[in-house]
């Protein structure tokens, strides 16, 4: 079995490789809206670090916006916030109790829109800089009713994704379905890119394992 440290080394350069790779959305330009930004944080078990693992968030059902969704942490940028790297670690901080501190910023995904709801969401892609059993996860009650570290495997894995036809739109919705988490719209077109890239960097071997 590989070492955490092994492990996390090759993880991070795997995932350097897959952001170099260029990827977009289709159907989802950015239109004007209002700024926000989510964390796409990878993170390694100690006790299995072959598996690396995304985080995944179920919002709160009394939230205005996005209830009850599949989500990253993350949320709108406030107006102290240099950029949003900022907005990302300060939300992920915030909503799921992960220390800034504790994150390494890896790079952006393209920005992409909301549609509906009018949110410009920027994607900042993370990796945790020590065993996900180092940073227990502890949900905003407020804001969160579930975290959860999904294995990267099963997101790449063909037969937990499909696309589901929208109402009133010409296309359709990605939909990922794991750990009893159903992540569609602007989250699964994420989670897309992110496997895209993956594959388009050509990474593979253990990393996939899970």
């Amino acid at each position: 079995m590989a070492d955490w440290s092994g492990a996390h080394r090759e993880l991070e350069q795997r995932l350097v490789r897959a952001m170099a790779m260029d990827h977009g959305y289709p159907h989802r330009m950015p239109r004007v809206g209002r700024e926000s930004a989510v964390l796409a944080l990878f993170g390694i078990s100690a006790a299995d670090p072959e598996v690396p693992r995304l985080l995944l968030t179920e919002r709160g059902r009394d939230l205005p916006h996005h209830r009850s969704q599949v989500a990253f942490p993350g949320g709108m940028r406030d107006a102290d916030d240099e950029a949003a790297e900022h907005t990302a670690l300060r939300e992920t901080e915030e909503e799921v109790g992960v220390p800034r501190s504790s994150v390494l910023i890896l790079g952006r995904l393209p920005v992409l829109n909301t549609m509906v709801t009018g949110f410009l969401v920027t994607p900042v892609v993370g990796l945790l800089q020590v065993p996900i059993e180092d940073v227990p996860l502890a949900p905003n009650p407020v804001e969160i009713a579930r975290a959860e570290w999904v294995s990267w495997s099963s997101l790449l894995d063909p037969a937990n994704y499909r696309q589901e036809p929208i109402v009133g739109r010409l296309w359709k919705t990605d939909v990922f379905q794991v750990s009893g988490l159903r992540a569609w719209g602007a989250t699964a077109a994420m989670v897309r890119n992110l496997v895209e890239r993956w594959r388009r960097a050509g990474v593979d071997g253990p990393a996939n394992a899970g």
